[in-house]
C-alpha cells in the first residue's frame, strides 16, 4: 500500500513537472504589453530555487559552498554600483536576485532529480506536444499556435510555435525531449517499450519540422553527432562503428538532396555563413562587436548586472544598431558582469563538464554540448529550466538505471 501510495505521488509529480515544461512560457497571455518579460519572469522552475531557499532555511543548511558561490556575484554587484554612476540600482539588484534563485534553482534539482523519472517526465512532455500538434494542424489559422509573416525567417513566414513566446523557443524544448529520449534508446531493452520511445522521438522531430528553428536544429544535429561519438567511444564494436559511419554518408546524401531542392535550412545556412542571414548576424556579430568596444569602455567590470537592457545603454551603442536586447545570453552576461562573468561562466562549465564526464551517460553529454551551444548562439542566462538542466548534469543521475525504474513501475 505504501509503495502504491509513494508511485502515485510520484506520477503527479512527473505530471506536473511536464505541465510546468510544457506551459512554462504561457505567462505571457497574462499581459499583451508586457508579454515578454511575464514569459521569462514567471518561468515556473523558478519555483524550485524558491523551494530550495526556505529548505535550507528551515533545516539551517547554508553550506559554505553556497556562500562560496554567491557572495563573490553580491560583492562583484556591490562594486558595480559604487564604481558606475549611471547604473539602475533596481534592475541590479534584480537580476542578481534571479542569479541566486538560478544558482539555488540548480542546487535543488542536483539534489531532489533522483525523486523524479525524468523518462517518464519526457514522454508525458512529449504527449502534449502531440496533441498540440494535432491540434494545431486542424486550427492552421490560429495566431496564437502558429506565427505568422514571419520577418525572421525568410524562408518559412509561418512557422509552428504553441504557446511559446515564439518558434525558436519551441525547438529549443523540443530538442531538450529528443536528447533524453534519444539517450534512453540505447538502455532500455523491451522492444515494446523501444517502439513507444522511437514513436516520441518522431513526434519531436515533427513539431520540430513544423516550427523550423534553425539554431535549435543545427545544434540539436551536432549535438546528436557528439553523443553518438561519445557512445561509440565508450561502447566500441565493430558493428556499431560500421552502423555510425552508414549513418553518416546517410546523413551527408540527405544533406546534398536538401541543397539540390533548396530546402530553407540550408539556404539559411548558406545565408549565415555568407552574413547575410539578419537573425544569426545579430546574435553573434552584433554581440561581439558591442562585447568588444563596451569590455574597455566599462572598466572591466562591466555595465552592471541587468543594466545592459536600459535606456542609457542603448542610447551609448545606437549606431551599433542594437534593438532591446541581445540574443546572445552568454556575452549578454559577460557585457553586464565584465571579467568577473567570464570567470564565472568558465567555472561553471568546467564544473558541469566535470560531472558529465564522471560516469557514462549519453543524456548528460548530449544536455552539455545542447545548452552550452545553444546559450552562445541564443537562449535566456536567467531562465529557470536552463539551471534545472545543469542541475540534473551535476547530480548523480544517470539514464542507465532505466532498469530499476522499470521494475518500481511493475511492483
Amino acid at each position: 500500500m505504501k509503495q502504491y501510495s509513494n508511485k502515485k505521488r510520484r506520477s503527479i509529480k512527473e505530471f506536473i513537472i511536464s505541465v510546468m515544461y510544457f506551459f512554462r512560457q504561457s505567462g505571457q497571455f497574462l499581459s499583451k504589453t508586457n508579454s515578454t518579460q511575464l514569459a521569462g519572469n514567471l518561468d515556473p522552475f523558478f519555483f524550485m530555487g524558491i523551494l530550495e531557499f526556505f529548505e535550507r532555511i528551515k533545516k539551517k543548511k547554508i553550506t559554505a559552498n553556497l556562500v562560496i558561490i554567491i557572495m563573490p556575484l553580491i560583492f562583484h554587484a556591490i562594486l558595480q554600483f559604487l564604481v558606475s554612476k549611471e547604473i539602475v540600482v533596481s534592475k541590479l539588484v534584480i537580476n542578481v536576485a534571479k542569479i541566486v534563485i538560478c544558482i539555488l534553482t540548480m542546487l535543488y534539482a542536483k539534489e531532489h532529480i533522483d525523486k523524479i523519472d525524468i523518462y517518464k517526465t519526457a514522454k508525458i512532455s512529449t504527449a502534449f506536444m502531440g496533441i498540440f500538434l494535432i491540434i494545431s494542424l486542424i486550427l492552421r489559422d490560429n495566431a496564437i499556435l502558429w506565427r505568422f509573416n514571419d520577418v525572421v525567417n525568410k524562408y518559412n513566414t509561418t512557422r509552428l510555435q504553441f504557446t511559446y513566446l515564439e518558434p525558436s523557443e519551441l525547438g529549443f524544448h523540443t530538442s531538450i525531449l529528443i536528447i533524453i529520449l534519444l539517450s534512453y534508446f540505447f538502455t532500455i531493452k523491451e522492444r515494446k517499450e523501444k517502439l513507444i520511445n522511437v514513436l516520441c522521438i518522431i513526434t519531436n522531430l515533427l513539431v520540430l519540422y513544423f516550427a523550423r528553428p534553425f539554431g535549435s536544429i543545427v545544434i540539436l544535429a551536432g549535438t546528436i553527432g557528439a553523443m553518438l561519438l561519445w557512445n561509440l567511444i565508450k561502447r566500441f564494436t565493430k558493428k556499431k562503428l560500421i552502423s555510425y559511419f552508414c549513418l553518416l554518408i546517410a546523413s551527408v546524401i540527405v544533406v546534398i538532396i536538401m541543397y539540390l531542392n533548396n530546402s530553407s535550412i540550408i539556404m539559411r545556412a548558406i545565408d549565415t555563413i555568407n552574413g547575410k542571414d539578419s537573425s544569426n548576424s545579430y546574435r553573434v556579430d552584433l554581440s561581439l562587436e558591442i562585447l568588444a568596444t563596451s569590455f574597455e569602455d566599462y572598466n572591466y567590470i562591466g555595465c552592471g548586472f541587468g543594466n545592459l537592457n536600459t535606456h542609457n545603454f542603448r542610447v551609448e551603442h545606437s549606431g551599433s544598431g542594437i534593438a532591446e536586447v541581445l540574443a546572445n545570453s552568454f556575452i549578454y552576461f559577460i557585457i553586464e558582469g565584465g571579467v568577473f562573468a567570464v570567470v564565472f561562466l568558465i567555472v561553471l562549465i568546467a564544473y558541469l563538464t566535470k560531472h558529465t564526464f564522471k560516469e557514462y551517460s549519453l543524456a548528460k553529454v548530449g544536455l552539455l554540448v545542447f545548452l552550452v551551444a545553444y546559450q552562445i548562439f541564443g537562449g535566456h542566462f536567467t531562465s529557470g529550466l536552463t539551471w534545472a538542466l545543469y542541475g540534473v548534469i551535476a547530480s548523480k543521475w544517470t539514464e542507465n538505471r532505466i532498469e530499476e525504474h522499470m521494475k518500481e513501475e511493475e511492483k
